[in-house]
């Protein structure tokens, strides 16, 4: 069963919401989108055990459609600053700064790790 589940950005927390089930407005807050998908899968489990007409939905076969409002994709996927992309790679934001605007060049072992930190985020983003 796949299930749109929407994320926002709340002062503390990520908020997601799940507003396809008849009847009933799911949502749970939690630090990680991770945190937040467990948290719903679980309460859409409870809704098909308790409320639904139909009861046969395990909880392992839920999936979901991940949309995200502006702030929570931002926070969700903070590897496009270019900050956490220094951090990631253990390279000075500053020298970070200056490959971006092309002023310095990495170094063919530099660009080995921002390419690594870069498919990393590649592959979260294909999961959006």
């Amino acid at each position: 069963m796949k299930l749109e589940l929407i994320l926002e950005k709340g002062e503390d927390a990520l908020w997601g919401r799940i507003e396809a089930l008849p009847g009933t407005l799911l949502t749970t807050s939690g630090a990680t989108v991770e945190e937040v998908s467990a948290n719903l899968r679980d309460l859409v489990a409870d809704y098909f055990e308790h409320d639904a007409p139909q009861k046969s939905v395990v909880s392992e076969l839920i999936e979901f459609d991940y949309t995200y409002d502006l702030t929570a994709f931002a926070g969700a996927f903070n590897a496009l600053q270019l900050a956490t992309v220094a951090e990631k790679t253990a390279i000075a934001e500053p020298l970070m700064q200056q490959f971006a605007t092309g002023e310095k060049r990495p170094s063919p072992e530099q660009a080995r790790r921002i390419e690594a930190v870069l498919h990393e985020v590649g592959q979260s983003l294909l999961l959006v």
